[in-house]
């Protein structure tokens, strides 16, 4: 069963050096607190990033044996 929406609606970042803010945050729509399910947000930055190159998103099939780097950012618990 979905539960209600994060209440984020702003945050902070430092890229490259620069601190951006955000103008806009998307949570899944059906974002569940309770299972972590569609645990997935999309924070848009009030000004374009400069000077950074992006890295390219993997849209391969990963294979046993290559190399894996997660990245994410949560909230801290109890759990």
């Amino acid at each position: 069963m979905p539960t209600a929406p994060l209440a984020v609606s702003s945050g902070r970042f430092a890229v490259g050096g620069q601190t951006y803010s955000t103008s806009r945050v998307l949570v899944h729509p059906s974002y569940n607190n309770q299972s972590l399910a569609n645990d997935l947000a999309i924070f848009e930055l009030n000004q374009a990033v400069t000077g950074v190159t992006p890295s390219a998103i993997f849209r391969g099939t990963p294979q046993v044996g290559q190399s894996l780097t997660l990245v994410g950012f949560g909230a801290g618990g109890t759990g």
